[in-house]
């Protein structure tokens, strides 16, 4: 009978055990992926091609079909190459080449939720500058996809609005120079208020090449652009 009663016991006490490490298990999955090879690494210094760099990023695809989108977004952030979209003419050419040779964005833009989830992460953070400045204009650049930003609805398109507007306030009050991170953020308000096809301003598109050709590609040739995006944002938010 003692002997029945202490194997009860084991028995029980490896239940626990076993359901504990379920639950950790599951929060502790809660995490982007962390990619292996990255710069500064052994591996990655005996790279002699981009090719090989691209391919060393590539996400696992069993891996990646069983991230959450959140955890997309934080494993896309953080991608080594990110900042190639710097060497292209135009912002949009660098994400265009991208989304064509990195699956994590790929995958991340064909998700129904990520509209959502990317504007929750673009209020989340709150610094134009330090180690999130960059993070940050990557984050603007895949929110202002068309496949993200046309699935937007009326009041998510004026939270967008809203929040890129105090962020570009928060910058302006440092009084320094306008950086690319004012450019991403004025690029993602003007295509928002595109869709959300605010009168004044879509008008104002049909009449100005240059305003166009911006919202298209995103590289200003004038920063008076800049102004001018910023006085529409501000006729917008008081619209009824």
């Amino acid at each position: 009978m003692r002997n029945l009663l202490v194997i009860l016991i084991i028995a029980i006490s490896m239940c626990s055990i076993i359901s504990c490490s379920k639950n950790r298990t599951n929060t502790d999955n809660i995490d982007e992926y962390h990619f292996p090879i990255k710069p500064g690494t052994e591996e990655w210094k005996s790279f002699t091609s981009h090719d090989e760099m691209l391919q060393a990023c590539q996400i696992p695809e069993d891996i990646l079909k069983g991230m959450s989108t959140v955890e997309l977004i934080e494993t896309v952030l953080n991608y080594p190459l990110s900042k190639d979209i710097i060497a292209y003419n135009t912002p949009q050419g660098g994400i265009n080449s991208q989304i064509k040779q990195f699956n994590g964005l790929s995958e991340l833009l064909k998700r129904t939720d990520a509209k959502e989830k990317l504007l929750d992460k673009y209020q989340e953070i709150n610094s134009l500058e330090g180690e999130n400045s960059f993070k940050l204009s990557y984050l603007i650049c895949i929110l202002s996809q068309d496949d993200i930003i046309s699935h937007l609805s009326e009041n998510e398109l004026s939270t967008l609005l809203k929040e890129g507007n105090n962020k570009l306030s928060k910058k302006q009050e440092s009084n320094e120079p306008v950086s690319s991170n004012i450019k991403y953020t004025v690029w993602l308000m003007g295509k928002a208020m595109r869709q959300k096809n605010f009168t004044p301003f879509v008008e104002k598109i049909q009449e100005d090449k240059i305003l166009q050709q911006f919202l298209d590609d995103g590289f200003i040739v004038d920063d008076e652009v800049i102004e001018e995006i910023e006085l529409y944002v501000g006729k917008c938010l008081s619209a009824k």
